[in-house]
């Protein structure tokens, strides 16, 4: 069989992907399951020191010490911050170089410690970084060099994020429309395997649920589908505001020196949120299950989003250890619940038809800032567990991406590595 350039064979391809999957994804799971354990810990701390003053200021002192410890982590290892997405990219294209073995561990503690103080920040950057760092660690053991590397590197990135959502097909259109940004056969296949092999350990140990369980029931009608270029045009233009004032933000914060004083706001900032509004602490996902209630009413859940919006920033900007994907798509869900309210009561529409809204603007969202669409679209449907909206998520996503580039919005994470590069 002959091979083009530098392709290796692919039934090594698929046997390494599968190792990959497995390696990168029982690491991702044992963070994933690390930052359940923050999670919970948060939440009875959080209880534990509300009881008085004296224990409200405990709690900011550790807060600090967190915030220490985090920067120390940070200035010996500079790859760990942010979600690490940035980080692969560059290490895809042979613009930055990372110690795997490092990387991993630094990456566990530093992300464990943002979460378990409160920090509006996501596992799905990190976990992608770490499974790429273990697709790195094979092709180091293996001594694959060249295209080969990059495809283990791409195998272990797709696991990544496969096990952190339960979402293989996202993870494949993820490592290939975000990071190779080109169609290769050989990569396709082994890409695949990993990521397959990477959600079935995932669900071995977390179940077969879907993220998000919304009750997707009604369906727009399709007289009514102009709703979805609004809806295309409203979170397209809220996606250029997002990744305009994060990078704003992240500007602000490097002109402070020193690591632990970016770090400190932060921190400081969740210690307050966490006695007024805990619900915006961490991810979000205690902020999505509060639109399962009966009643969602505006003014609450537009305060929430935008103390969420601007937390999310400043934790993400700091340059703490944590992603932007699961904050970002927590911010989408209450756009679509807003929007998906004042549409249903001025046309006088079912009801039932918010969570259809919210599903919508979070895949417009996602695509608005990351310029993934087809990633946004597989993967809001594996984390809702639902296909039958393919259509309209679809059409939402292609008007986002369409007024996103209009608008001269660029990708977040090609920035994002820009801005490393220049440091």
């Amino acid at each position: 069989m002959k091979h083009q350039g530098l392709t290796p064979p692919r039934y090594r391809l698929i046997w390494e992907g599968i190792l990959i999957g497995i390696l990168s994804g029982a690491v991702t799971i044992f963070y994933r399951w690390l930052l359940g354990i923050c999670e919970s810990g948060r939440g009875n701390l959080l209880s534990f020191f509300t009881a008085g003053i004296d224990r409200m200021i405990l709690w900011f002192l550790i807060l600090v010490v967190i915030a220490w410890v985090v920067s120390l982590l940070l200035q010996k290892e500079p790859m760990i911050s942010g979600s690490g997405i940035p980080q692969i990219e560059g290490e895809f294209h042979d613009k930055l170089k990372a110690n795997p073995l490092r990387v991993l561990c630094l990456k566990m503690i530093g992300g464990s410690l943002s979460i378990l103080g409160g920090l509006s920040l996501g596992r799905e950057g990190p976990s992608i970084q770490l499974g790429g760092m273990g697709g790195m660690f094979v092709s180091n053991r293996l001594h694959r060099e060249g295209e080969e590397k990059n495809f283990l590197l791409l195998c272990g990135a797709a696991a990544g994020l496969s096990a952190a959502f339960n979402a293989p097909l996202a993870g494949v259109l993820f490592a290939i429309e975000e990071v190779y940004k080109t169609i290769s056969p050989s990569l396709l296949f082994s890409v695949m395997v990993s990521s397959v092999s990477a959600d079935y350990l995932s669900k071995l140990c977390f179940g077969t649920n879907s993220v998000f369980s919304f009750p997707l029931t009604a369906q727009i009608p399709l007289e009514h589908y102009w709703i979805l270029l609004v809806v295309g045009v409203v979170v397209g233009l809220l996606g250029f505001v997002y990744n305009k004032t994060l990078l704003f933000t992240q500007k602000q914060f490097q002109k402070l020196s020193k690591p632990f004083f970016r770090l400190l706001i932060p921190f400081v900032l969740a210690g307050i949120l966490g006695f007024y509004f805990p619900q915006v602490l961490g991810g979000g996902h205690n902020m999505v299950e509060l639109l399962l209630e009966p009643e969602f009413y505006i003014s609450f859940g537009l305060g929430l989003l935008l103390v969420k919006f601007v937390f999310s920033v400043i934790s993400f900007g700091s340059g703490a250890p944590g992603g932007i994907f699961f904050p970002l798509l927590v911010l989408g869900a209450y756009i679509g619940a807003i929007t998906g309210t004042v549409t249903i009561e001025i046309l006088g529409l079912d009801s039932a038809l918010l969570y259809q809204f919210v599903v919508l603007a979070m895949a417009g969202y996602f695509t608005a800032i990351v310029h993934a669409p087809l990633t946004g679209i597989i993967l809001l449907c594996e984390m809702t567990g639902s296909f039958t909206n393919l259509l309209p998520v679809s059409l939402v996503c292609i008007v986002s991406y369409i007024v996103t580039k209009s608008v001269g919005n660029k990708p977040i994470y090609d920035s994002l590595l820009e801005r490393m590069l220049e440091k």
